[in-house]
């Protein structure tokens, strides 16, 4: 552990040092009226968040590096940036602010505006010796002017305050934070703080009680990441009187990394999710000095300074100061973390083949022997950042995913808006769904798996006609068997429908898929795969295409074929790797 932590500290040394040099010949962009406009008059929001987002690479890449090594250069390169942020009109982004209805949209608490308060307050507080004072004080006045006032008069502040996501402890963690820098008046301060820590129990309530982030794994990386900060410096602001951490459905979430990588770097992509994710090494070994029993995923899925596209201040220099603590104790209990690791610390012993059952979220995790990996997933169709997927799964060999979920599309209006689902990423077409006379699963709370629930290990049923809208003596049943030991798998979807009713089959992957009798061929760079059904016909391949997050154009492969009618069908499909 203690080798894996020391490289990854030279490696991200090595990175801060080439991009401090990178910008420090390039002018840092400005931010203009005619790209603020384009989310208004276009829905698009990646050509102004690109600009916002590389400016917080500058503030951020100075600001640790002058806070590491004191190089009069990243100095003086810190402090023209910290102006230059000052100077913003607005420090929210414009998907987050209604110019239209709003006269002080200037002065809006997103998440941003609440992550550029506490990255400002913590460089005052950090190098405010260092700095001129004008700079500081600027800052400082920004601060106080943008966030922390606002948020202070009023109460709640906006809908995010209390609520049971990643804006809560985005948010509330941030201006906490900003507020344990600069506020030193304890009267004002010490009400301040137990507001958040109130709002803070309500984000944690937004996990399932057995750890599981219905949101995403990078939304846990997020949320946690602001959590656990402000967790952390209040603990030693209060001097251990109070402390987030004493809960036991954190350590339960602080477990929640470990199901979510597959091998080859593939991610649990549910939700919002990412199928190619990396985890913080910063957030993850803070947890582990609390939580000694959770195991660290492979560091080769081990986020850099380039992993966060929105170069957030807290993640990265968390990276850094985290780390070097976990690593320090590392160093300093060597005596003691040698008896632990005879009882299993800090990787403990366990078998490869695994089941993990969240019951609480529905969501089933399988890992067989052989690196093979199947997730599917009940819930419900009005989950945090839903996708309609009541009864989905994804299926993960040798590395790679041979049937998906897309996880996130491009963020835009209509992506959060009323045509949400229209999106090939959150519609159910886009998932391992069935379609019911051409028609797929609906939004809404009520949309939800009729039953959901494990009789042995590799083993699922889910009930998914609720998902459909279908009448009330309509049944169906989704039951998902995966081998422990070899990884393949076997799907049966029996309906017990209305007369007359067609039923369409719908698997998804990104790979090159070809139709054959009984099913498809599936053509990866290391394998081939095969689908098979003994009830179906009309076997076709259509090809799609979708934007992911990062506005790239990706194209996918819909596998289609109908299920044979009756008042009762029985659909079974399974895969086998070819030799």
């Amino acid at each position: 552990m203690m080798k894996q932590l020391q490289q990854f500290l030279a490696q991200y040394k090595n990175e801060l040092f080439e991009a401090g040099d990178v910008l420090a010949s390039k002018a840092m962009p400005e931010l203009t009226e005619e790209l603020f406009v384009l989310f208004e008059t276009t829905g698009n929001r990646l050509q102004y968040e690109n600009i916002y987002f590389l400016r917080r690479k500058y503030l951020s890449v100075f600001a640790i590096l002058a806070m590491q090594y004191r190089r009069e250069r990243d100095l003086q390169l810190l402090a023209k940036v910290v102006s230059s942020v000052c100077d913003e009109r607005c420090w929210a982004l414009p998907a987050h602010i209604n110019r239209g209805n709003d006269p002080h949209w200037e002065i809006t608490v997103d998440l941003f505006a609440a992550e550029t308060a506490f990255t400002l307050a913590e460089i005052v507080g950090k190098l405010g010796k260092q700095l001129p004072a004008n700079v500081c004080k600027r800052a400082t006045d920004e601060v106080f002017q943008r966030v922390l006032r606002p948020y202070m008069e009023k109460q709640p502040y906006a809908w995010w305050e209390n609520s049971d996501m990643n804006w809560n402890a985005v948010c509330n963690g941030s201006i906490g934070g900003a507020a344990i820098w600069l506020m030193k008046d304890a009267a004002l301060l010490e009400p301040l703080l137990d507001r958040i820590c109130a709002n803070l129990q309500h984000y944690v309530t937004g996990f399932s009680e057995d750890g599981a982030c219905l949101e995403g794994f990078g939304y846990f990386t997020y949320g946690m990441s602001f959590f656990t900060a402000f967790a952390d410096m209040l603990l030693k602001y209060s001097g251990g009187r109070r402390n987030l951490f004493a809960n036991e459905r954190l350590e339960k979430i602080a477990h929640f990394p470990e199901v979510c990588f597959f091998p080859g770097g593939i991610t649990l992509s549910f939700s919002d999710g990412d199928w190619k994710d990396t985890f913080r090494v910063g957030l993850m070994s803070r947890l582990k000095m609390q939580y000694p029993e959770i195991r660290l995923p492979d560091f080769a899925n081990a986020a850099g300074l380039e992993s966060d596209a929105c170069y957030r201040y807290l993640i990265l220099s968390r990276d850094i100061f985290f780390t070097k603590d976990f690593l320090a104790q590392e160093r300093m209990q060597a005596t003691a973390m040698a008896q632990m690791r005879q009882k299993g610390y800090p990787q403990k012993a366990q078998k490869i083949a695994c089941h993990y059952l969240f019951l609480q979220a529905q969501w089933s995790i399988c890992k067989s022997e052989n690196g093979c990996a199947l997730a599917a997933k009940g819930g419900h169709n009005a989950e945090p950042h839903n996708h309609n997927d009541v009864g989905s799964f994804l299926y993960v060999r040798a590395g790679e995913m041979i049937l998906a979920d897309l996880g996130a599309g491009e963020y835009t209006a209509g992506y959060f808006g009323t045509q949400r689902y229209e999106y090939l990423c959150c519609r159910a077409l886009g998932h391992n769904l069935p379609l019911i006379d051409g028609v797929e699963q609906k939004a809404g709370r009520v949309y939800a798996a009729s039953a959901f629930h494990s009789d042995a290990p590799g083993q699922i049923t889910i009930g998914i006609e609720n998902a459909y809208g279908l009448a009330d003596n309509e049944k169906i049943i989704r039951n998902i068997q995966m081998d422990m030991e070899s990884g393949c798998w076997e799907v049966s979807d029996c309906f017990a429908l209305q007369p007359g009713r067609k039923v369409t089959e719908n698997l998804l992957t990104h790979w090159p898929a070809r139709a054959v009798a009984d099913g498809f061929v599936i053509t990866t760079e290391r394998q081939t795969c095969r689908i098979r059904t003994n009830y179906g016909i009309d076997f076709r391949v259509r090809e799609v295409t979708y934007c992911n997050h990062s506005g790239e154009e990706v194209k996918a492969r819909l596998l289609q074929w109908e299920v044979l009618e009756g008042q009762e069908v029985f659909g079974m499909f399974d895969n086998e790797k070819y030799i």
